[in-house]
């Protein structure tokens, strides 16, 4: 359950390979997702076979690229598909300036299966269909929901410890006053648990406790306490991004997905049907909500 793809690509020239890369990060973004590139400018056999066993316990791969000549001192990459093929299903494409049928003899002397081919000089062209077709497997409402959960998750603490931040600078007076405001919010939600409130000394102690204090409250604590002018108050506005993405996971999260007669899949309370169009919508949203909070939120890191 993620926004990112990753790929693990060997290569020896990346410089060469720029633009392709470039040109993948603007692809995947549209539908999306980040990319995520990990480089092996090279390796030998027996770091091979030590990489093929730790991929085969951990893999965040989606896909792994090979590029056929990575230098005389390091394998071929015919050589290193056969070996991580042993331990790994991942797609692996292998490319090359040679023409593709060389490609296919020289899989086929070594004995390599599953492995897609490109051509060096038409490497996007060749890569895109399989990057289209793993995208439209991350689209399910049960890989949405994950997704936005976790995500959503992390924004929840990001703003909670903001929150704490905001509170630890306030003078006696404004700390008292927020406090007052936090013990009526318990009172009058949680009347069973007295002696939860009789210990709340600071806010931050609610705020913490998920089955206290919900996120939308933390939401609009922080708003308030912020100046109207910042941009972290701005983000966290009644139906702003933050409040959006929010009554989104709620939605996803606990209302019963219909399959209608068309073949679409809907959600009672949600306009849009659920496809391919509307997650990548949705994952393209939780991307620039993340890149906008993240450095903002850096401000009230502790």
């Amino acid at each position: 359950m993620k926004l990112e793809y990753n790929i693990l690509w060997f290569e020896d020239d990346q410089e060469q390979i720029g633009p392709e890369v470039d040109s993948f990060r603007d692809y995947l973004a549209d539908l999306g997702l980040k990319l995520d590139v990990e480089f092996q400018p090279g390796i030998d056999l027996e770091k091979i076979d030590d990489l093929a066993r730790k991929l085969q316990v951990n893999n965040k791969h989606d896909l792994i690229l090979l590029d056929y000549d990575l230098g005389d001192e390091n394998e071929t990459g015919d050589v290193i598909a056969k070996r991580l093929r042993t331990k790994i299903h991942t797609d692996i494409v292998f490319y090359s300036g040679k023409e593709l049928s060389e490609l296919r003899r020289i899989l086929y002397e070594n004995e390599v299966d599953g492995v897609f081919l490109a051509s060096r000089p038409s490497l996007y062209d060749d890569i895109v269909p399989l990057l289209e077709d793993h995208s439209k497997k991350f689209c399910s409402l049960s890989t949405m929901r994950g997704v936005l959960l976790e995500e959503f998750s992390l924004i929840d603490q990001q703003l909670r410890k903001a929150c704490d931040t905001v509170f630890q600078q306030c003078t006696d007076e404004e700390r008292s006053k927020v406090l007052g405001k936090v013990k009526e919010k318990i009172k009058q939600t949680i009347d069973e648990m007295q002696q939860f409130h009789d210990d709340v000394e600071c806010p931050i102690v609610a705020l913490q406790k998920y089955e206290f204090v919900e996120l939308n409250q933390v939401r609009i604590r922080l708003r308030k306490a912020l100046p109207s002018d910042h941009r972290v108050a701005d983000l966290l506005k009644e139906n702003g991004p933050v409040h959006r993405v929010q009554m989104l996971r709620n939605k996803l999260a606990h209302r019963i997905a219909e399959l209608k007669s068309d073949g679409t899949l809907s959600i009672d309370g949600y306009d849009s049907p659920l496809d391919f169009t509307k997650y990548k919508e949705i994952r393209k949203d939780l991307l620039i909500l993340k890149t906008e909070l993240a450095p903002l939120l850096q401000d009230f890191a502790m």
